[in-house]
């Protein structure tokens, strides 16, 4: 379907090895890339790939937790 890319701040500074976690309507969905933006010092990236299975889900909530810290729910939704 494509890949949304997700913006975040202070990310890298979570661990060593900070590990994203993404689900999107209780679906869990892989982290692509997560790391530097490239653009501007300090912001970091993160490209989550939706799979196929989501087309038509509609309304869903999309969950980004690093290192056990959960970012603020989003709501978006899915043709």
């Amino acid at each position: 379907m494509g890949q949304p890319l997700v913006f975040i701040i202070g990310s890298r500074r979570a661990a060593s090895k900070w590990r994203p976690v993404s689900t999107i309507g209780g679906r869990a969905v892989p982290v692509q890339y997560a790391g530097a933006q490239g653009s501007f010092a300090g912001l970091d990236q993160l490209n989550i790939l939706l799979p196929s299975n989501l087309r038509g889900a509609g309304t869903v909530t999309v969950l980004l937790t690093v290192d056990g810290v959960q970012a603020n729910a989003v709501t978006i939704s899915i043709q």
